[in-house]
């Protein structure tokens, strides 16, 4: 170890034997200069680094979950209005317009995982009926036909009636704690069809 300051403290330990000056306060000044206190920093960063990982990791999982929520919500709302609109091109089938629309939307999720349910509020005779929900999950998630009670005659008697679409999907979040916390994300739209 290289001692800094040490020719320095031999010359002035030559110059003092004779002044009557005290050897305590020489080896108190030769210790502290001995003394290395670069391994404090080393120490502090070993007890912080944890907890500075930890909060850093949780705010990184709550941000990727706002995200994910959001986009999952705004999927919600463009799938809504798309089934609004297929009233107009009588689709045979209002719920794998969802569906379409949902895995456009969220491209880079597993949509297989998707729970869809649909209630759709038809005019029929001059009373409102709320019909549904109709709920599936995936690609299988479809409510066609034309009878009465089916999504697609629901849709076509739906003009200036409430609709509702909500989908639920399951989240999986950072692991923090070496623990892995899933939850499910649900958003729910409601839209008045045209």
């Amino acid at each position: 170890m290289k001692l800094r300051g040490a020719s320095l403290l031999r010359r002035m330990r030559q110059h003092g034997r004779g002044c009557g000056e005290s050897h305590s306060i020489w080896s108190g000044i030769l210790a502290f200069l001995r003394s290395d206190s670069d391994g404090g920093a080393i120490v502090e960063t070993a007890l912080i680094m944890p907890i500075y990982l930890l909060i850093l990791t949780g705010m990184l999982s709550t941000v990727m979950a706002l995200y994910a929520y959001q986009q999952l919500d705004l999927a919600t709302f463009t799938a809504a209005q798309n089934v609004g609109i297929s009233r107009v091109s009588n689709a045979p089938d209002p719920c794998q317009v969802a569906v379409q629309s949902v895995t456009t939307g969220l491209a880079g999720y597993n949509t297989a995982n998707i729970t869809y349910s649909l209630w759709i509020v038809q005019l029929l005779n001059g009373n409102t009926t709320r019909v549904g929900p109709f709920t599936g999950q995936g690609s299988s998630f479809s409510c066609s036909g034309t009878a009465e009670g089916d999504g697609a005659f629901a849709l076509s008697l739906a003009k200036g009636q409430p609709l509702t679409l909500q989908l639920s999907y399951p989240y999986t979040w950072l692991p923090i704690w070496m623990s892995q916390k899933t939850g499910t994300f649900t958003t729910i739209e409601t839209i008045y069809v045209n």
